[in-house]
């Protein structure tokens, strides 16, 4: 059996509207604060640009893709829609590969919210 080009093509399209559908599903579930932030359409939009980013960035894993897609969701609900400079810098860092990118994310994201804890005395989970 031969799979043509345009075959593969329409395979990796399915898969990859699959994934974000898959992306869209848990950021709902799982985060559904930072969900209801935006309204459907523009959440979809926001994960597709930045699924479209975290590739760009070397970021290819599923898995990765995803964890990077729902920290910058919640990122943007505790820093009120916007993005501190420190995720770009991260992203666009040529020593670490996909995966570390992500990785060195989250801790900086989980040393920014203790930060922010001491300083207004509250917590963000809670």
């Amino acid at each position: 059996m031969i799979i043509r080009d345009e075959q593969m093509k329409a395979l990796a399209a399915h898969a990859e509207a699959n994934f974000h559908l898959r992306v869209l599903q848990t950021l709902k579930s799982d985060f559904p604060e930072s969900a209801k932030e935006m309204p459907e359409e523009a959440l979809a939009a926001f994960v597709t640009k930045c699924v479209a980013r975290a590739r760009q960035n070397g970021i290819v894993v599923e898995r990765d893709v995803a964890a990077f897609v729902i920290f910058l969701v919640c990122l943007r609900m505790v820093f009120r829609g916007g993005e501190p400079s420190w995720v770009e810098e991260l992203l666009t860092r040529d020593d670490l590969i996909g995966g570390m990118k992500v990785t060195q994310m989250r801790e900086r994201g989980r040393q920014e919210m203790k930060a922010f804890e001491s300083r207004n005395g509250a917590r963000l989970d809670g």
